[in-house]
């Protein structure tokens, strides 16, 4: 059995239930083998929870950390890292979720390693943000509040999908409305930032 299935099915079963909800037998079900089999890959539930989330904050942290380090003008590299963001998470349905869930809950990925691996994220997110204030780019703020209400910008619209489904008329998760969510984000971030929007995004 691919290993990706069964994080697959962690990330589902934790999304939806949270961690302290979640059961090792559902997520076995989920994959269609037995509890046993989940546990001789992972050894526990918190092992799986830590690898399941792991993956996703990694990857997030990783375009933050790129975007940060690529060449071109501030305004590019803004736009692209939002893109970016969002297609991942587009592609990845449990993924807003699991985090947003995380983080409100404080489960055990933040007090172990995964504490490092969003703080990172966070960092780099305000790292990018400062320079652009400081470059005078960006109009002047508070880059942490900034950083703050970028990241909810990108996270609530997946995590509370069913809430999205209704204001956009359609699925979040479906490639057309993937496309509109990068615009409308583009905007409303070259907002928040005091940044010109072009007249084919208003």
């Amino acid at each position: 059995m691919p290993r990706e299935a069964f994080l697959a099915a962690a990330r589902q079963v934790f999304a939806e239930d949270g961690y302290d909800g979640a059961t090792v037998a559902r997520i076995a079900a989920l994959v269609g083998v037995t509890k046993a089999a989940v546990l001789h890959h992972f050894g526990s539930k918190e092992t799986l929870y830590l690898i399941a989330l792991g993956t996703i904050a990694d990857d997030l942290g990783r375009l933050v950390v790129e975007a940060l380090a690529e060449p071109g003008a501030f305004l590019e590299r803004l736009d692209r890292l939002g893109e970016r963001v969002i297609r991942y998470l587009g592609a990845q349905p449990q993924a807003a979720r699991l985090l947003v869930r995380e983080l409100v809950d404080a489960g055990p990925f933040l007090g172990r390693s995964g504490g490092e691996l969003v703080e990172r994220a966070l960092t780099a997110t305000e790292a990018l943000l400062r320079a652009g204030i400081e470059a005078g780019v960006v109009a002047h703020q508070d880059p942490g509040q900034l950083a703050g209400s970028i990241v909810s910008l990108h996270l609530m619209w997946f995590a509370a999908h069913p809430v999205s489904g209704r204001l956009s008329a359609g699925d979040p998760f479906a490639p057309a409305q993937i496309e509109a969510r990068i615009e409308a984000v583009q905007v409303q971030v070259r907002r928040l930032c005091g940044l010109p929007v072009t007249r084919s995004q208003v």
